[in-house]
């Protein structure tokens, strides 16, 4: 079951081209696609330089996601709307929305929350921008998390990926994008990421570590 859950999820990579939101999309200018990614790519070193955003660039850093500010900024010189522009750099593995709880942030002040925002009030959407993300190595945390499951297997299935003489460099960050996704749409456990490695599950039942070895130009994939 294990084995037929990755490979699903590899066909919805290969079709994610077929995203709703872009069918209707045609790019006419791609150096302005080009643009767009750029702006991303760069804003730490362009942001920082304001006062305002320095806490937004330092949690970039540090975590590799951005908020709904930091991207306003980044595309304040686009006619498009932020959705828009988050609904393409996701189709191509840039950038993923995640709700993230409000208790993992810098609290500040507000007004109590009536009973019917409460659950809206307690998370808000950051946005995971893989190639700002730390390198970290994730395999200590796979093991207590491990010890911690309860009703899993207690021997790692392990998938290699083998790309011989090259892996593309967009690949992992794509990869690392829709498995966010894809355990965010089957409520699985709230995915820890670093550069080259993330830990996610399938709904709570299917928990997976991948890690991207450049090196050997390969894709590890362990799995209980």
């Amino acid at each position: 079951m294990i084995y037929f859950v990755f490979f699903s999820l590899l066909e919805l990579i290969h079709s994610s081209a077929q995203h709703p939101h872009l069918k209707d999309k045609v790019v006419l200018e791609p150096q302005r696609l080009v643009n767009v990614m750029t702006r991303i790519h760069d804003i730490n070193l362009v942001a920082d330089k304001e006062r305002q955003f320095k806490s937004h660039c330092r949690v970039l850093e540090e975590k590799g996601m951005a908020d709904e500010e930091l991207l306003k900024y980044a595309w304040k010189d686009f006619s498009d709307t932020i959705e828009d522009l988050v609904v393409l750099l996701e189709g191509v593995g840039m950038l993923c929305p995640l709700q993230i709880r409000c208790s993992e942030l810098p609290s500040l002040p507000s007004s109590p929350a009536r009973d019917d925002e409460s659950a809206t009030a307690s998370q808000v959407t950051k946005y995971v921008i893989p190639f700002h993300l730390k390198e970290k190595f994730l395999n200590k945390r796979w093991k207590k998390f491990c010890r911690q499951w309860k009703g899993i297997s207690s021997i790692d299935k392990v998938l290699i990926f083998d790309f011989q003489a090259f892996l593309p460099p967009a690949l992992f960050p794509f990869l690392l994008v829709k498995m966010i996704a894809e355990s965010k749409l089957t409520n699985g456990m709230e995915p820890v990421i670093s550069r080259h490695s993330g830990i996610f599950s399938m709904a709570d039942s299917f928990y997976f570590m991948l890690i991207e070895v450049q090196k050997f130009n390969q894709i590890h994939v362990f799995a209980r």
